[in-house]
């Protein structure tokens, strides 16, 4: 049975988040695996977790190398760098990536040589699709999974929103 570590974001201060990071890296040795999931690690402190850590993987499933797009444009293209940087770092101390689909593993494949695409799992067996297209009066529900930090990129498809709630009169977004 191995022990896996999983650690977990200590906040936006950057007090907490040294005191986060360090924490990470001392305990990485007391576990088997240590699963770095959308946690990246800004030198030092990579360097310190690769030398704790038995096994290193990184698990991300969304472009955690870009700061979110609600940033105006100036303080994103200071923090662009800063993001990519501690994304490459990371990955590079890496053994190994899970990422949530083939444009994420492309984007980690120059930086670690073991990847794998496990996309976001859904109950087959307990959604499927429609067999043909919802009566009239039925309500049509599209779920969206996000942040508002994804609100940007929600908007970027409003046309083809508007063109489906044209179509589906009961068209409900959740």
């Amino acid at each position: 049975e191995a022990r896996v570590f999983w650690p977990v974001f200590g906040g936006r201060n950057p007090v907490a988040r040294v005191l986060d990071l360090s924490r990470d890296a001392a305990r990485a040795g007391w576990f088997d695996v240590v699963v770095a999931h959308w946690k990246t690690y800004p030198p030092p402190f990579n360097r310190w977790l690769r030398r704790r850590a038995r096994l290193l993987v990184f698990d991300f499933d969304d472009a955690i190398f870009m700061p979110p797009p609600r940033l105006a444009k100036n303080a994103r293209k200071s923090l662009e760098r800063r993001y990519l940087w501690n994304f490459r770092s990371t990955l590079q101390m890496c053994d190994a990536a899970v990422c949530g689909n083939g444009f994420l593993e492309a984007v980690a494949k120059p930086f670690v040589e073991r990847t794998a695409v496990i996309p976001t799992g859904l109950d087959v067996s307990r959604w499927k699709p429609f067999e043909d297209a919802p009566a009239k009066n039925t309500a049509f529900v599209l779920g969206w999974v996000g942040s508002s930090d994804n609100l940007p990129y929600l908007e970027a498809i409003l046309p083809a929103l508007e063109a489906l709630a044209a179509r589906y009169h009961g068209l409900m977004l959740r």
